[in-house]
């Protein structure tokens, strides 16, 4: 019974956020660090579709790949010790150590240079993305830690904060103050925002109760062609929790048909259909954590909720009244 109430109630959160909450657009010149150093392009990196394309070969070389370039098929390959990366022109389709890969957009030529996208070709190094919406800047690194975008900018941190920079109880207005973003809008007394985090794109959600913060949801919003990628997504979270809150409490694959139970390749298409769900839990102090992953009519759905135990019961209560509403219409 539970689950179900929490899956009416996200879903009803995801219905009342308008588009704007899930847009992104150019507004500054990008800048790209790799581990702290500013890489040189002669050709500006830009978004299209979410993506960010950059030239080809001050990455490639930053990170240590030797390029080669074969004109008759139009293909970039960066290979160094552990890593084959290969690229071509105008093709979706790239070869990460001869596992074939989708990619959201193809490279392309543009005056004359070679556009790649750059998160891919840093993952794809076992690199860790982070872009701070704010300046403009891609920072990419060796090391990974749970910070956002907008977290790196903040000046002032709140001791014991329960979520980001933020502390159970709070008013809009304390939240507007502590946290240096730019919000969306507000929808039912509610508060959101877009941002990044460790390079995936979320959507960010303050819940009110009677003007104090009872509860905070990070929705997913990034897209991907490979429906692996979603489990990456799902796994690179999971990960950073664990590193920040200590191991989970619980974390459970849950099976509705077990079709593909013995072939983990396929577990992003059991998502998809419906079949698998990845529920992770944490248990702390002052907040529950609940991860959670599941698939209907093969849309991924995955969302991190941050939710306070001093307000359990009124959450509770505004949980079951609102269920209670959306029973109504069936």
């Amino acid at each position: 019974m539970k689950k179900k109430l929490f899956l009416i109630v996200l879903m009803t959160f995801l219905l009342i956020l308008p588009p704007s909450a899930f847009a992104e657009t150019q507004t500054q010149s990008i800048k790209v660090f790799v581990d702290g150093e500013q890489l040189q392009f002669s050709e500006q990196p830009f978004i299209e579709d979410g993506v960010t394309l950059v030239q080809f070969r001050p990455v490639f070389e930053k990170l240590g790949l030797k390029i080669s370039w074969d004109e008759s098929s139009r293909t970039i390959t960066g290979t160094k010790s552990d890593l084959t990366i290969k690229l071509k022109i105008d093709s979706q389709s790239a070869v990460v150590n001869d596992e074939v890969r989708t990619l959201v957009l193809a490279p392309r030529i543009v005056n004359g240079s070679t556009m790649v996208p750059l998160r891919f070709i840093s993952e794809s190094s076992k690199k860790f993305v982070n872009w701070d919406s704010n300046t403009g800047i891609i920072n990419i690194s060796s090391t990974n830690n749970m910070t956002s975008s907008n977290e790196s900018n903040q000046e002032h941190l709140t001791p014991n904060a329960n979520f980001r920079n933020v502390k159970w109880g709070m008013s809009r207005e304390e939240i507007k103050n502590l946290e240096k973003v730019k919000f969306l809008g507000e929808q039912d007394g509610n508060l959101y925002y877009s941002d990044e985090i460790l390079g995936i794109k979320m959507a960010v959600y303050y819940e009110f109760i009677d003007n104090k913060l009872v509860r905070a949801i990070l929705v997913h919003n990034d897209t991907h062609f490979n429906n692996k990628d979603y489990i990456l997504d799902y796994n690179t979270m999971k990960k950073a929790l664990n590193n920040k809150y200590g191991n989970s409490t619980s974390d459970q694959l849950i099976w509705q048909d077990d079709i593909y139970k013995n072939s983990p390749d396929d577990y992003g298409l059991a998502v998809q259909a419906g079949h698998l769900e990845y529920l992770t839990k944490w248990d702390l102090k002052e907040t529950n954590i609940t991860e959670y992953m599941y698939g209907k009519d093969f849309k991924f759905s995955f969302t991190v909720e941050f939710k306070s135990k001093e307000y359990k019961d009124l959450l509770d209560k505004k949980e079951e009244n609102k269920a209670k509403e959306n029973l109504k219409q069936f």
